[in-house]
């Protein structure tokens, strides 16, 4: 059988015990393609990273229908925790941190050289080891997340700008780094949270701000409508001045794409 080269990654992702899914190819210009799960009727193909597989007869009947299918790899059930790093321009072609960020994180501590994936938007992703103890915090700096829910998009997939993710170092996953667990296990303070919980957003920090809320809210389990209700009222309350309509349902559409929750907290929830 002759296979496209996402279906053989495919395979030999799943091989390592790392569940795959399919991702929709990338429609050119539409930034938020290229990132969804592929959905179908006939092959009962509706629920994302919930439908991750290491199973290689499956994988070989999603992508022989499928070949150009990007790959996604589901992150919980294959233990494994993503640093995040976004580089480039926002929607509004404002700068990203990410790497900026990354270099400051650097200096706090070491942070082991591991498996890492250049985007197809240029950031990176270095994919370390669970070890059994997931961590997940987003935002931890200004273009990085920590993440273990979900999933991420991976090598040979297309980006919408024609890009592909690759790999750029393909030693295997190392062991979370201590630096890592000791940022998202040292939350702020009550006082502190609660004045910034107080506290006007400012024009510079919106967009960032109401990102990072709707992650949380998503995380929990909160769908499209009342994330969009949620978020509204946030912007309209601390946001000076408020974010118009459509800046807002980018930012919805966002955090819908970026943050699954688990089955168990979805069920939950419903």
């Amino acid at each position: 059988m002759t296979r496209s080269p996402t279906h053989a990654a495919a395979l030999s992702y799943a091989s390592k015990g790392w569940y795959v899914f399919p991702i929709a190819p990338p429609t050119a210009g539409d930034r938020e393609s290229g990132k969804k799960p592929l959905s179908d009727k006939a092959l009962q193909l509706f629920h994302g990273k919930d439908q991750a597989t290491t199973d290689a007869a499956l994988i070989d009947t999603w992508w022989s229908k499928y070949p150009g299918a990007g790959v996604g790899i589901a992150l919980d059930k294959s233990n494994l925790v993503v640093l995040d790093v976004d580089v480039g321009k926002d929607s509004k072609g404002q700068e990203k941190k990410g790497r900026d960020s990354l270099a400051a994180l650097e200096k706090e501590g070491e942070l082991a050289l591991t498996l890492t994936a250049i985007t197809g938007g240029g950031g990176l992703h270095a994919i370390y080891d669970a070890g059994g103890a997931p961590i997940h915090a987003l935002h931890i700096r200004e273009g990085l997340d920590i993440i273990s829910k979900g999933y991420i998009v991976a090598p040979p997939s297309l980006h919408y700008t024609g890009g592909q993710y690759k790999w750029s170092d393909t030693r295997p996953p190392a062991p979370v780094p201590e630096i890592l667990r000791k940022i998202v296990g040292a939350p702020r303070p009550r006082e502190e949270r609660a004045k910034l919980a107080r506290e006007a957003i400012s024009e510079g920090g919106r967009n960032a701000s109401i990102f990072r809320l709707g992650c949380a809210l998503r995380d929990s389990g909160i769908g499209i409508e009342a994330l969009a209700r949620a978020l509204d009222a946030e912007n309209k309350e601390r946001c000076k001045p408020p974010l118009d309509d459509g800046e807002l349902r980018l930012i919805v559409d966002s955090v819908m794409t970026r943050v699954q929750p688990s089955r168990d907290v979805a069920a939950g929830a419903l």
